[in-house]
């Protein structure tokens, strides 16, 4: 019995007659935060043990570059991931697969990159991943590729494992779902062309395949349909059905013109069909481009279990439905959850101030000053700990139905502790679920009040929140528009600093240099990215907020105080300081006082010595007079 540990058509199940090419990489990502951990999917790439100190600037790519199995380099050379705060494992994997066109499968195996051949037997399949990172300080280092196991070696004759010797086959299918009709019920055909780029193919034969599966001869007269056509040859294979592909053009033969494959348009966006033209006469260079792509109209998956057509939201499948009879899911909000969350972090909130006030303030009953009254650190901790709580959350404005924690039920007594009031919580939380929610723990988002400068991303460590004026220029050059100038600056600051342009993806970003130290930005816009849309010419502004949660805003405070280096780290070294020098000066002292006491203890052994001859003299002159 085979049965599969994934389902879906990408995870089928096939026994090869020789051995797959596969690719693999020579060393796993890890975690940044532990190094023993392997990376996973959904593991941002800016949280990788490889990725470097210095923060993404907006330029930095990843390259990829390579050959098919038929030794056909894969354009353009060479393709790029642009790389973000946001971009993930999973987007490398993905654009790994449609640089090869959908001909190679990338799998993600303990933190190790495996990139798997679509078809068995001989390849010449390479895989090069390389950073670049285009002036960035960014740094990001690469597994170097390498084939673990080289296609082609026969290894046993399969030929009793066809599929009628099975008692039964099941077919690999997907998963397909649509949400308030979307995607759009106008399907796209794909159309891919195969044209002779040079030579002249005037004998031989070809190949071609087909995710994964591989014709048998096709001469090189062969017409697009008939007997021994080019349509008869990919219909032969067990993964095209009857009506799937369309093959026209060429007449006879491929010096006749293109062909084209037109693909049914259920099939949506499928894999490059490959030419393997080695055997083909006049010495011909034969390529098959994508010129339209293909568009379906459902949303498909190789699972049942679907994570990410609806933010935060699973849908799992148990059956089979009537597309003109939709299922009518109804979602409703864990607000009881979230309030639980919140009463945990005000007990907690509670819970700290006590022990501060303990250990800072004086106790009526000792008569003393607690035993951390004169710790810098911990006074500041217990003044600043609640400022997140009074007024004005970072980066909210009058535009939101929340600005405040007071809003949501949550104040502040007249002895700092923290006061919950979970009816007024619920009522916000059913007014405004959202910005509730964005008040508590939103973390670098951001609004823009421009419809030509928008938000696209902010660094959740190093861009301050608050309030940015922006200012862009976009001027046509040579019948393109461009930006030209572009400037950032809090609202509360009165000096403009330049922003870095980026034409290609219509991006500005903020000045992302960092102090002397490497470890602390130097601009308050550090890290924050603005898309313009460059459609039309002019200066344009905008007034550009970046949010941050109240509880993001304790958790930076209580992480710059903890953390090594921090205040509290800081704080104790002064003490381990002053305990050293107090040291000293106790040694020092120590030392003067055995000085001291030799200079005493010389002294009255000199003053002994002096009574004791006082007293000679005198027994002498007491003798002296007793016999006068």
């Amino acid at each position: 019995m085979l049965s599969g540990q994934e389902t879906g058509p990408d995870y089928q199940i096939s026994v090869n007659a020789s051995n797959t090419e596969v690719w693999e990489a020579d060393s796993a990502f890890t975690l940044k935060s532990d190094s023993s951990q392997n990376a996973v999917l959904s593991t941002k790439i800016t949280e990788l043990y490889q990725f470097g100190d210095n923060p993404l600037e907006g330029t930095e790519v990843i390259e990829i570059t390579g050959t098919d199995r038929y030794g056909d380099t894969i354009t353009p050379v060479p393709v790029e991931l642009d790389l973000t705060n946001y971009t993930t494992l999973s987007h490398l994997l993905d654009e790994i697969e449609d640089a090869f066109d959908g001909n190679v499968k990338a799998t993600l195996e303990n933190g190790k990159i495996v990139v798997t051949d679509s078809a068995c037997g001989t390849s010449s399949l390479s895989v090069t991943l390389t950073y670049n990172a285009k002036g960035s300080a960014a740094t990001l280092t690469l597994p170097a590729m390498a084939f673990s196991t080289e296609g082609g070696s026969t290894s046993e004759s399969l030929s009793s494992l066809a599929s009628t010797s099975f008692i039964q086959t099941q077919d690999a299918q997907y998963s397909k779902i649509k949400v308030d009709g979307y995607p759009s019920a106008t399907a796209v055909s794909e159309v891919q062309t195969m044209s002779v780029v040079s030579g002249n193919p005037s004998s031989g034969h070809y190949h071609l395949t087909y995710r994964g599966e591989t014709t048998g001869e096709i001469a090189f007269d062969a017409p697009p349909t008939g007997t021994g056509s080019i349509q008869e040859a990919l219909e032969a294979l067990s993964n095209v059905n009857a009506g799937d592909i369309t093959v026209a053009g060429g007449g006879k033969g491929l010096d006749s013109g293109d062909v084209t494959f037109t693909f049914s348009d259920t099939l949506g966006d499928v894999s490059m069909i490959l030419i393997d033209d080695s055997a083909l006469g006049g010495d011909p260079d034969v390529t098959v481009v994508e010129t339209t792509k293909g568009v379906d109209t459902w949303i498909r998956r190789n699972s049942n279990s679907i994570a990410d057509a609806l933010t935060g939201v699973t849908l799992n499948l148990h059956d089979v439905t009537e597309a003109d009879d939709p299922i009518e899911i109804t979602l409703t909000r864990n607000i009881s959850g979230v309030r639980s969350k919140v009463q945990d972090m005000v007990s907690a909130y509670n819970e700290l101030m006590t022990f501060l006030r303990e250990k800072t303030e004086y106790d009526d009953q000792a008569k003393k000053m607690g035993i951390l009254s004169t710790h810098l650190a911990v006074s500041l901790i217990k003044t600043q700990i609640r400022n997140p709580f009074d007024g004005v959350v970072t980066g909210f404005s009058s535009d939101d139905n929340f600005t405040q924690a007071s809003d949501i039920g949550i104040t502040v007594d007249g002895h700092g502790m923290l006061e919950f009031d979970a009816s007024e919580f619920n009522d916000a939380m059913s007014e405004d679920f959202m910005t509730a929610l964005e008040l508590i723990g939103v973390t670098a988002t951001g609004h823009s009040d421009s419809a030509v400068i928008e938000f696209y991303a902010a660094n959740d460590k190093y861009t301050t929140a608050g309030t940015y004026d922006v200012e862009v220029v976009v001027e046509e050059i040579e019948g393109s528009n461009f930006i030209t100038d572009a400037k950032i600056k809090l609202s509360s600051e009165s000096t403009w600093r330049d922003a870095t342009i980026d034409n290609v993806n219509s991006l500005i970003i903020g000045d992302s240099t960092f102090d002397d130290s490497g470890t602390g930005p130097l601009y308050p816009e550090n890290g924050l990215q603005l898309y313009v849309d460059v459609s039309t010419t002019g200066t344009f502004t905008a007034t550009v907020r970046v949010k941050r949660g109240f509880a993001g805003t304790i958790e930076d405070m209580l992480t710059e105080m903890l953390d090594s280096g921090g205040r509290l780290d800081i704080s104790e070294d002064i003490n381990d300081a002053n305990i050293e020098r107090m040291g000293n000066r106790i040694e020092d002292e120590e030392d003067r006082l055995e000085d001291v006491e030799e200079r005493l203890i010389a002294k009255f052994t000199r003053l002994e010595k002096i009574l004791a001859s006082l007293a000679q003299q005198f027994d002498a002159v007491s003798a002296i007079m007793s016999v006068v």
